[in-house]
């Protein structure tokens, strides 16, 4: 999001940003439980934060949860988890996550619930990616990425995600290139690249409104300068559209 325009390596999207960084998951694990997600969104709302980058994701399957279970724990942690999401938007604060990497199409998947993306005050981001932009310098760069969630009841928005699917030594032109610890940079993909894309465009727009806005201002600003790609109006792989500053329309 926010890596310096300094002459060296990459910028970030909105490199003047100011940045909160907030550890919510186990640095051994790579996961967590969802309470401490939900303290960290907390903390951040509580700090001023404006926009919440959530790069992550969880799948429950209904399926295999005791009934018992069900009823008793797993909706009382979404009853919870949507309450903290909700109170972030009420308190001004936009949040913005993965709608996940399981290549599912989540419509009419009822056994299937992706926490936090299906909340409904959460803005929630596919991924893009090209295929074969080492060899093509004019790959489809708006490609749905080979990973990616989809969902017309999950999507609000697409942003680029990268990929690791083309054949050939030149894969990682498909991928994101960003900063990484010890002064590095390094090749990811997933759509948690994708969902700091859109945060930091939401940053940018913030910025042009004298740092402060409404989330339900800055989501129209997002929806109206989107790239309506796919089925015209929403659909499940791109949402409302492919993010855009809109600096260039």
């Amino acid at each position: 999001i926010s890596a310096l325009d300094n002459g060296v390596g990459v910028i970030g999207v909105a490199p003047d940003a100011q940045v909160l960084p907030v550890k919510v998951l186990s640095e051994h694990l790579g996961g967590g439980f969802s309470s401490w997600i939900m303290q960290g969104i907390l903390y951040a709302v509580s700090q001023g934060a404006d926009v919440i980058n959530m790069s992550l994701s969880g799948t429950v399957d209904f399926s295999t949860v005791p009934p018992g279970e069900r009823d008793d724990v797993m909706r009382s942690m979404i009853v919870a988890y949507r309450r903290v999401i909700n109170y972030a938007s009420q308190q001004g604060t936009l949040v913005v996550v993965s709608a996940g990497n399981g290549g599912m199409n989540l419509d009419g998947t009822g056994q299937l619930w992706i926490r936090p993306a299906e909340f409904e005050t959460a803005v929630t981001v596919s991924a893009t990616a090209p295929y074969g932009l080492g060899v093509d310098p004019n790959a489809d760069l708006d490609r749905p990425a080979s990973y990616t969630n989809t969902g017309r009841s999950l999507v609000d928005f697409a942003a680029p995600g990268g990929d690791w699917v083309f054949p050939s030594s030149l894969y990682f032109h498909d991928m994101i290139l960003s900063t990484g610890s010890n002064d590095s940079y390094y090749f990811s993909a997933g759509t948690s690249m994708a969902v700091p894309h859109v945060a930091g465009v939401a940053a940018l727009i913030i910025g042009e409104n004298g740092g402060s806005m409404k989330p339900a201002q800055l989501l129209r600003e997002l929806r109206r300068r989107a790239e309506d790609l796919g089925q015209r109006g929403r659909d499940p792989i791109y949402g409302q559209g492919r993010i855009s500053t809109g600096y260039w329309d």
